[in-house]
């Protein structure tokens, strides 16, 4: 890396590269480039939050009725544009609005949640999301739709190295992924790092080591996110299946590979009758 520019200064709005991809716009039209700057494709949308897990948010419509889908590397849209609003997928999940409240689907655009939440923050990181409830409470649920933190904070942070600053009545605490308070909300400030809690209360500094609080912190992440890759892998190999499918139902629809599918088994001593191109009763028999 040496500042050399690589793509030349000529777009009105880019996006981050991810996934080796970058959404740019130019007059009007927005374009996935590559990282040496070469098209992929072009997609005719109002906007778009760029690649994240292989799927890039698009909206579709006018200004006064934007719409929301995804499309993949390919230019390909595979969820529709249903949604009022949507974030970018981590996890394999993304946060849609229906205009009201927020929900979540997963890849395959199925809901793996209701739109039951009235804020969210960001997306899914470490397999968690905080969301908000009509009573304004924070908690937090997993890539399962599942509540795992119970809506009793007034403020709730991403997740990171299993953690998550909380705020309730006030003051600050630090919680695990199973809704533990590992640190009571009780100080003017928690922070950690590098494996140490720093806390601020009543005017003075403690550091203390996480295992004072959790012992094998160390050995139940490893075993988390073995977890959580397994689970996530799975659900890719399965959508991507289900796509393979969809696509050879595609192409066994198309009259010419219909008629040859015909006559192949005609010749082979079914009988679907004069090969026509339209997949009748003695066609799907045979």
């Amino acid at each position: 890396m040496n500042g050399t520019i690589i793509i030349p200064c000529e777009y009105d709005a880019v996006s981050y590269f991810n996934d080796g991809l970058a959404m740019v716009k130019q007059n009007e039209m927005w374009h996935c480039i590559d990282k040496t700057g070469n098209i992929v494709f072009s997609y005719d949308c109002i906007t778009t939050g760029g690649f994240s897990d292989g799927l890039a948010m698009v909206a579709v419509g006018d200004e006064s009725n934007l719409r929301a889908g995804y499309i993949d590397k390919n230019g390909v849209l595979v969820i529709p544009a249903d949604f009022s609003n949507g974030l970018g997928f981590s996890n394999g999940r993304a946060p849609v609005s229906d205009g009201t409240k927020w929900g979540v689907i997963d890849k395959a655009g199925t809901n793996i949640t209701d739109f039951d939440f009235t804020g969210i923050i960001g997306t899914f990181v470490e397999g968690m999301l905080p969301v908000q409830n009509e009573s304004g409470k924070w908690g937090a649920i997993d890539i399962n739709g599942t509540q795992v933190i119970p809506f009793e904070y007034d403020g709730l942070d991403n997740f990171s190295e299993g953690l998550a600053r909380a705020v309730k009545d006030g003051k600050l605490g630090i919680i695990d992924r199973n809704g533990n308070e590992i640190i009571p909300c009780d100080y003017v400030n928690v922070m950690y790092g590098e494996g140490y809690f720093t806390l601020l209360k009543d005017g003075e500094v403690t550091v203390k080591p996480r295992t004072d609080y959790q012992a094998n912190y160390i050995k139940e992440e490893e075993d988390y996110f073995q977890e959580l890759s397994a689970k996530l892998a799975a659900e890719e190999s399965a959508i991507e299946e289900a796509q393979r499918a969809k696509l050879m139902l595609m192409e066994y629809t198309d009259k010419e590979t219909i008629q040859s599918v015909q006559t192949a088994l005609n010749e082979a001593g079914y009988d679907c009758g004069t090969p026509d191109g339209i997949a009748g009763k003695n066609t799907q028999a045979a």
